[in-house]
């Protein structure tokens, strides 16, 4: 039934228009291995906006935006050290950015060719992204995604203490626009 919704979605002039993101009916979220792998941190982004935008023919295009002061560890100090220099500097990068260019169905999923740009760093990244509910109203996509910190200029990491790849999950909602 999924890939029948994923293609569906591209292919319905039900879904032509203009998507605007649901920031109360979307979560972010980030897991990272630390302690030298031994503790896994789990941190949301409590603030979110964006739009997409299905054209005739299935053209996808979109904007996530992240305000990176928002991230929430559940540890006061640990989300200071996030929003510094050393790791999101939100200063100087108020948002993390993710740029959908182009979207095809592939198998049960929505292959996302986009952008991500954080702490000013403006990377091509794949996204797999399965869509969860298509509606005349509502779209909800659910995307995981593995980043390096390290492309993004976060590469502080004190003793060893941060181990592998993080995890980005994202669970978007957008609702038409009128």
């Amino acid at each position: 039934m999924t890939q029948i919704v994923a293609q569906r979605l591209l292919a319905d002039d039900a879904t032509v228009g203009r998507w605007l993101l649901d920031s109360r009916a979307t979560t972010v979220s980030l897991t990272q291995k630390t302690m030298w792998g031994m503790v896994t941190v789990e941190c949301a982004f409590t603030q979110a906006s964006g739009e997409g935008r299905i054209d005739p023919g299935g053209v996808v295009t979109g904007t996530l935006k992240i305000a990176a002061a928002s991230i929430d560890s559940k540890h006061k100090k640990r989300d200071q050290h996030l929003r510094s220099a050393d790791f999101f500097d939100v200063k100087q990068f108020p948002d993390i950015i993710v740029e959908v260019d182009s979207a095809a169905a592939v198998g049960s999923s929505l292959q996302l060719q986009a952008h991500i740009t954080v702490k000013g760093v403006r990377k091509p990244v794949e996204l797999v992204a399965t869509v969860i509910e298509s509606r005349v109203d509502a779209i909800v996509v659910e995307v995981e995604a593995t980043i390096d910190r390290r492309r993004f200029r976060m590469s502080w990491n004190r003793m060893g203490m941060i181990k592998g790849l993080a995890t980005i999950s994202t669970r978007a909602t957008f609702r038409r626009a009128n």
